[in-house]
């Protein structure tokens, strides 16, 4: 981190004497500003002359501690930073950014406990802020609480579901954890429900299915979770040139598609059994839907449960068909199938 020498500290003199004159050197919130410009611009030690400038002009100006706050941050002079943000707070109660920022301080110092307990207040001034439920699961995965870091991580990813950021950095917990253990190293026939207690599973009506009728299948599983479900293209259907497979009725609640013309996010996902083949690659290619109603990622509610509604036509060929579910984390698989008939 670059140091002020003499010379450079009567420039920095100068230039906030400049400002000062530019701005009116009476207004704390001119200071303020160009202070958070100074953090910006990575000068660090002039942002905090800055900023003390705006806090003797208004000892009350919580904005201007919060930057001083990330100034010590980024200094990693964690003390001075967590006595600027808890003044600030003392100030600004009601903003979550605030007891972030001082979660994050307190992960800093090792602080674990208190860290979670300010991203837990974070939190509660504000639930859907999925950055603020990563951070969280990083802080209990530093105090060793894996189970509470898998979970807030799926929080985060029921907040931010594409945010392909989070979802490696939850899958590299992952990895660290299997590391740490020693539980999965090289063997990948292990599950999910053997390390985390899950168990995924399938649930429709044993009666056969008509041609034309509809039909649900009930995913059962991990509250809040994410998780690919499809239908497995049948031998007998390769060929047709035409085939009319049981679809996917239609988005709905919790249940994404890919788009018919792509890109086919869902449908790159690879499956346990699949040889390094896509869930895309599995299914029948219809050609109104180029496959993209017969696999969905499906979002489970705070129950751990979500329908998916099927359909067929007179035109689906009779047979017995299978839908998988499936969930990954790392080297780790929670899944289910399950066989549906369709008859004339």
């Amino acid at each position: 981190m670059r140091r002020l020498t003499g010379i450079a500290l009567v420039l920095a003199i100068v230039l906030l004497l400049h400002t000062a004159v530019l701005a009116d050197e009476n207004n704390t919130q001119s200071w303020t500003t160009r202070g958070f410009d100074l953090l910006i611009q990575g000068e660090i030690e002039e942002a905090l002359l800055v900023l003390n400038e705006a806090i003797r002009l208004d000892p009350n100006n919580f904005r201007a501690l919060r930057g001083i706050s990330w100034a010590y941050y980024d200094l990693e002079q964690y003390k001075e930073a967590l006595e600027a943000i808890n003044s600030a707070i003392e100030l600004n109660p009601g903003d979550e950014t605030y007891w972030r920022q001082k979660a994050m301080v307190l992960d800093a110092l090792h602080e674990y406990e208190e860290a979670i307990v300010a991203y837990e207040k974070a939190i509660e001034i504000e639930p859907n802020d999925g950055d603020t439920w990563s951070l969280l699961a990083l802080t209990y995965f530093n105090d060793e609480k894996f189970e509470q870091s898998l979970d807030a991580y799926n929080t985060s990813l029921t907040l931010m579901p594409f945010d392909t950021e989070i979802i490696r950095s939850r899958d590299a917990i992952v990895e660290l954890v299997n590391q740490e253990t020693g539980y999965v190293k090289q063997n990948t026939d292990y599950t999910l429900s053997d390390y985390y207690g899950e168990q995924v599973s399938l649930f429709t009506p044993m009666e056969p299915v008509k041609r034309g009728e509809s039909f649900s299948v009930t995913i059962n599983g991990n509250p809040d979770t994410r998780y690919y479900i499809w239908l497995h293209n049948p031998p007998e259907m390769t060929g047709f040139p035409d085939p009319k497979p049981p679809l996917i009725s239609s988005p709905a609640a919790g249940i994404i598609l890919d788009y018919e013309d792509g890109p086919y996010e869902i449908g790159s996902y690879q499956y346990k059994e699949g040889g390094g083949r896509s869930i895309k690659q599995n299914v029948i290619d219809d050609n109104r839907y180029h496959g993209t109603r017969s696999y969905a990622l499906v979002l489970l509610d705070d129950s751990g449960k979500r329908a998916v509604t099927w359909i067929t036509s007179n035109k689906t060929i009779p047979g017995v068909y299978t839908i998988f579910v499936e969930r990954k984390i790392a080297d780790l698989h929670d899944s289910d199938e399950i066989r549906v008939e369709i008859r004339e």
